[in-house]
């Protein structure tokens, strides 16, 4: 049986975070049990309320620390865009990882260690920034309509009381 880690990210605080993340563990642990993975409790990351442009992130750094000083084999996570929506960081993340002995396997995506795989992988991080970019824009498009509407979208004035 090969020790590994779960790593699972969700960057919204909305309620239904919780069942996103809980699907995302179920998938993990199922994944895990279906291939000989097995997986200490204390090595399951999770990063709630982190958005994927950024890699500084608490959990992603303890998964990072971790796998430097050799307590897993293997990192389970459900796709590149939960571990980064930019385009380079999955595949720097991924072989720092590798670098340090660790093999990260995307539970959805099932890519490897071939050119074409990583081409695979470099594209679906592609789509990932596109989706984010997207998102981003749909959320301030909506917020300025809000805005033109004479809806706030903050909770209390930026200075002093309203």
């Amino acid at each position: 049986m090969n020790m590994a880690a779960l790593y699972a990210r969700v960057s919204t605080t909305h309620p239904q975070q919780d069942e996103t993340m809980a699907s995302q563990l179920d998938a993990l642990m199922a994944y895990a049990h279906a291939h000989d993975y097995e997986i200490s409790p204390h090595h399951s990351y999770l990063d709630e309320s982190f958005r994927g442009a950024s890699v500084d992130r608490p959990a992603l750094d303890a998964l990072r620390d971790a796998v430097a000083a050799g307590e897993l084999e293997a990192m389970l996570i459900l796709s590149p865009d939960r571990l980064a929506r930019q385009f380079a960081y999955p595949y720097v993340v991924t072989e720092e990882l590798e670098q340090a002995g660790g093999e990260v396997v995307f539970v959805r995506h099932g890519l490897g260690k071939t050119p074409a795989e990583r081409m695979l992988q470099e594209m679906a991080g592609g789509f990932a920034e596109y989706e984010r970019a997207q998102m981003a824009e749909r959320c301030r498009r909506g917020r300025l309509d809000k805005a033109r509407q004479g809806y706030g979208w903050r909770s209390q004035a930026p200075y002093g009381d309203t």
